[in-house]
């Protein structure tokens, strides 16, 4: 296995202790490994062909806008949109910080790949599930098997063996 997929090992084996459970694990077990496979062709992607002077705000708002539409015309394959309800006015308070937090954490994501590159940024995801397994340990209760620590260390040591092998830090095509 190559050094830079130790963290997708550990991500994966964080999620095993599920997948014995029930049949519907198994479904986005795969749908998981494609998000991967997506986000790699992203950033590599994003990496090599960001449009000489644009900002990061306005690459991550086009790439927000266009994938809020595309979610939109999908969504209807999921479920039925006339179900929808949005009558509670709480909801909408709700749904503007999702927004404000989707917006924030796109321009913040998409500055870190424009000056750290793709390989620092693809890191990001398997750092947020290992954050995500111990908030879950602490705030619920959540148990931390072996597997589940055996999937954080992997994290752990893939994001720092290569950290180091980019060692001499990343620099942007022209």
């Amino acid at each position: 296995m190559p050094v830079s997929q130790a963290p997708a090992a550990g991500l994966i084996s964080t999620g095993l202790k599920n997948s014995a459970k029930d049949d519907a694990a198994h479904f986005f077990q795969s749908a998981f490994s494609m998000d991967m496979l997506a986000s790699a062709i992203g950033n590599v992607i994003r990496s090599k062909f960001w449009p000489a002077g644009t900002s990061a705000l306005a690459f991550a708002g086009a790439t927000l806008l266009t994938s809020s539409m595309l979610v939109l015309c999908m969504a209807p394959l999921f479920e039925d949109p006339r179900t929808w309800e949005f009558s509670l006015p709480i909801l909408w308070g709700w749904i503007a910080l999702m927004i404000a937090i989707s917006a924030i954490s796109y321009v913040l994501n998409f500055q870190l790949q424009k000056v750290a590159g793709p390989v620092v940024f693809s890191q990001i995801g398997y750092w947020g599930t290992g954050f995500s397994v111990l908030l879950a340990a602490l705030l619920f209760g959540d148990i931390l098997t072996a597997l589940s620590l055996i999937g954080l260390a992997a994290i752990i040591c893939g994001g720092v063996i290569t950290r180091h092998a980019v060692g001499g830090g990343y620099k942007p095509p022209k």
